[in-house]
């Protein structure tokens, strides 16, 4: 890892932390090394140390007494329930988006430039582990914020953001390429019935995207995939 700046040192810690778990140098359930990862760095420990608590506020570590702070370990269960979660959050985006007199259309639009940006980040030659996740994330993030409700955008970073940091979330989508190529077009295709602007057409979809199969199917439909 490169040694960073000093300013702003507990920001930069934490990029630098969750880009690390995105790229798998830190396995879920293993403990983070705060020593090393400090002096790799080179800060002290304080700004990992906050760091790490606002990973675990995000529901990316968790610390136990006495033994340390580890990266989370999800079960298939809790990963399931905490898509259901996502999903409904997002469902409830697109309702007040549509109906609460937002330009669905400028939203859209939005939306479509996230994925060129994120054609414009391979060509560059960004490193790919990271660009398709942090796309994922800011693609989803600006769906719920279209809604403009406050609350609801802390709820889905809460719960949406980290579950989609996690490589057990992959094996719910029904992805035959493990490259950005196939990210790009699951998410042109959701746009694409977005584009109608039809709530329900679109939450139907954007249940498909989640999910391997519609929610009715039931939780073992979906973990068939896994």
């Amino acid at each position: 890892m490169r040694r960073l700046p000093r300013q702003p040192l507990r920001d930069l810690v934490l990029d630098t932390l969750r880009d690390a778990v995105i790229r798998g140098e830190f396995a879920p359930g293993e403990k983070v090394p705060e020593d090393r990862f400090a002096a790799e760095l080179g800060v002290s420990r304080t700004p990992v140390r906050e760091a790490l608590r606002i990973l675990e506020y995000q529901g990316l570590v968790e610390t136990r007494p006495k033994q340390g702070t580890y990266i989370l370990k999800m079960e298939p269960h809790d990963v399931l329930d905490g898509l259901r979660v996502r999903c409904a959050l997002e469902e409830l985006a697109i309702k007040e988006a549509i109906a609460g007199g937002q330009d669905w259309q400028n939203v859209c639009d939005e939306l479509q430039a996230l994925i060129d940006g994120m054609r414009t980040a391979y060509e560059s030659g960004d490193q790919i582990a990271i660009a398709t996740t942090e796309f994922d994330i800011h693609w989803h993030a600006q769906l719920v914020n279209s809604a403009g409700n406050r609350h609801l955008t802390h709820a889905w970073n809460t719960v949406g953001a980290p579950l989609m940091i996690w490589t057990p979330e992959a094996a719910f989508y029904p992805i035959p390429e493990s490259t950005w190529r196939g990210m790009v077009t699951r998410h042109e295709k959701l746009l694409e019935v977005f584009r109608t602007g039809d709530a329900d057409t679109a939450i139907e979809a954007l249940r498909q995207h989640i999910f391997s199969r519609p929610l009715t199917d039931g939780a073992q439909s979906a973990t068939d995939h896994s």
